[in-house]
């Protein structure tokens, strides 16, 4: 003989965690959810920072992401590292170096693919 057997599972919808932008930052980008951007960091205009990516501290805004810079998701930006306008960073990338203007860097450690 065989017991029915009874399971419930309660599923909880995922809600985004919202981004978090330390208060001595500038950031005038647009920033996705689950992001860190640390102190004097600077995120310039049309900069776009996606979901889960980590832009490391500063000092006194050497760290700089230039115009039109896209962060794709999962990016880790190291402390003081600043990418030229235009560049694009792929999706997991670790970035140690400064990155050139309208390039495009991938891998960890990021290097120019492009």
């Amino acid at each position: 003989m065989s017991a029915a057997v009874s399971i419930q599972i309660d599923f909880k919808p995922l809600r985004p965690v919202a981004p978090v932008v330390h208060r001595k930052a500038l950031c005038e980008g647009w920033v996705g959810a689950g992001s860190v951007v640390d102190e004097y960091a600077y995120v310039s205009v049309n900069a776009e920072i996606g979901p889960n990516c980590y832009v490391g501290p500063c000092t006194h805004v050497d760290g700089v992401l230039g115009d039109g810079v896209v962060l794709e998701r999962g990016v880790l930006v190291g402390t003081g590292v600043r990418i030229g306008d235009g560049a694009v960073v792929r999706a997991g990338s670790m970035v140690f170096d400064d990155v050139a203007p309208h390039s495009v860097a991938a891998g960890s450690p990021a290097r120019r693919i492009a």
